[in-house]
């Protein structure tokens, strides 16, 4: 019995661990902080550094579903995306988080820290 308790622990031990790496490169985009998201508020462009692997016809391909809210423009080689608003600020700032999401990307950095996307909707874009 002290067996079965021993190994559960490790297991999910183990599952927190695995857990806490999942975060990572592939499915991170990095924003240009904090500062400069409060200025896309303003201005309706956002830029991200979309994860590594990252392709422009992944790119364009998702970005076709949302041509009323916004337009895409995506350089592979540093794969920097530039998203402009170009609808209703809010709705369309929500549906970027889609476009995001369809790029793969489950977490934002924000000057180093992640944020997930929800969490980083209501701190930086809301």
């Amino acid at each position: 019995d002290k067996m079965k308790k021993l190994i559960s622990t490790l297991v999910f031990v183990l599952g927190v661990v695995a857990l806490s790496f999942a975060q990572d490169a592939k499915n991170t985009a990095i924003s240009q902080g904090a500062k400069e998201l409060a200025t896309s508020k303003v201005n309706g462009t956002y830029v991200y550094t979309l994860p590594e692997g990252t392709t422009q016809e992944e790119v364009t391909k998702v970005a076709a579903y949302y041509p009323d809210y916004f337009t895409v423009s995506f350089d592979a080689s540093s794969r920097e995306a530039s998203v402009q608003i170009t609808g209703e600020t809010a709705p369309s700032s929500q549906v970027m988080l889609r476009f995001l999401s369809g790029c793969g990307v489950m977490y934002v950095d924000v000057d180093g820290d992640s944020h997930q996307l929800n969490l980083f909707y209501a701190e930086f874009v809301k």
